[in-house]
């Protein structure tokens, strides 16, 4: 996976990102607009992400990854179709069109649309991805959130994770293992779901461990209530949220 240090992003590259993100979007920038209108990124460390660099001036805010993908934006410098409103069904199209341009891999990969949400301004559709068919056994569960304005029909907020992460091995922890070495920390317990997944850790010395995480159902001081557990699926150490 990639460094920790923001200080390893060429200057070069990031600035060609920033520049294809937007001419896909028929907004041409030359590196010397790229400077006057966002200015000098500044490094940031995102907790589930890692490192990025951050933008922001007069064309919004811009983050780019380490793989030198753009995997932020928000403002209003998308150009707009006709500027008239459009509708939720309009919008829909638009946030998929624009996830196939700006996600890397996005139709080659497995993502799964969740139902879009709408209101009078606008609509909001978002992806999880999925392990694919094969010899994939876990990954990072990849997202992309695209926020499209129906008043003036262009996307106002864009957001996605840019972890290729794949295991293709079986987790030293099965499935069954894993649920009840999780249910045995509580005297009373039911599991909800449990996914299998590649999880970053970036304090210290970057790396990537598989871990089953649980949605477990169990009894409060208060009565029943819902808690996140996750364990290494090789050790079935619990992990700290």
């Amino acid at each position: 996976m990639a460094s920790s240090r923001q200080d390893t992003f060429d200057p070069d590259k990031t600035t060609e990102a920033v520049q294809s993100f937007f001419a896909l979007e028929g907004r041409m920038l030359t590196p010397k607009q790229i400077a006057q209108k966002l200015g000098r990124p500044s490094p940031m460390q995102h907790p589930d992400l890692g490192p990025l660099l951050n933008f922001r001036g007069s064309l919004g805010t811009v983050w780019v990854s380490p793989r030198y993908h753009v995997v932020y934006y928000s403002g209003e410098a998308m150009p707009a179709g006709n500027k008239k409103p459009i509708s939720a069904t309009e919008g829909y199209d638009m946030a998929n069109r624009f996830a196939e341009r700006h996600v890397a891999d996005f139709t080659q990969r497995n993502y799964e649309a969740e139902p879009p949400e709408a209101d009078a301004d606008s609509v909001t559709q978002c992806w999880t991805e999925h392990p694919g068919s094969g010899t994939e056994t876990s990954i990072f569960p990849n997202w992309v959130e695209i926020v499209v304005d129906l008043t003036q029909g262009r996307v106002k907020r864009f957001s996605a994770s840019d972890l290729h992460l794949v295991r293709t091995t079986p987790p030293g922890i099965d499935r069954k293992q894993a649920e009840a070495r999780i249910k045995a920390g509580f005297e009373k317990a039911a599991i909800e779901d449990i996914e299998l997944m590649e999880q970053p850790l970036w304090d210290g010395d970057p790396k990537v461990i598989t871990v089953w995480s649980a949605s477990v159902l169990t009894l409060g001081p208060e009565g029943p209530m819902t808690v996140r557990v996750t364990i290494n699926a090789d050790t079935g150490e619990v992990v700290p949220e």
